[in-house]
């Protein structure tokens, strides 16, 4: 079975910011039909990944209520390096998401979740 998460290379944290250095081999499922010969990362699969990876370091980040600034600036293709860097804003339920490759800012936003009860 193919994998859905890219391999992260690196972590590194400074003051409540989190840096993942992403591998994206061109067989993970995610490019499967989303372009043949020439694969782009979905921008919806950006946001679930930058979902996920948050919970995975900030644990339970609430219930989703919407985005604000999401915004996509190039294409994410298969094999291209990635970085993806994550802040959350506890006491506003915040996620901010910033993609990146090594010349290039490729997406950002803000994921808003309802507060932990």
């Amino acid at each position: 079975m193919k994998s859905f998460f890219a391999d992260i290379i690196t972590t590194s944290s400074l003051d409540g910011n989190h840096t993942i250095i992403l591998k994206l081999v061109p067989e993970l499922s995610v490019f499967e039909g989303h372009f043949p010969g020439d694969p782009v990362l979905a921008g919806v699969v950006q946001i679930h990944w930058a979902i996920i990876y948050a919970t995975d370091i900030y644990g339970s980040l609430g219930e989703f209520q919407g985005m604000e600034q999401v915004k996509f600036f190039s294409l994410i293709k298969a094999g291209d390096p990635l970085e993806l860097r994550l802040s959350y804003d506890k006491e506003k339920s915040r996620l901010k998401f910033k993609y990146f490759s090594k010349t290039a800012s490729k997406s950002s936003g803000i994921i808003v979740f309802g507060r932990e009860r």
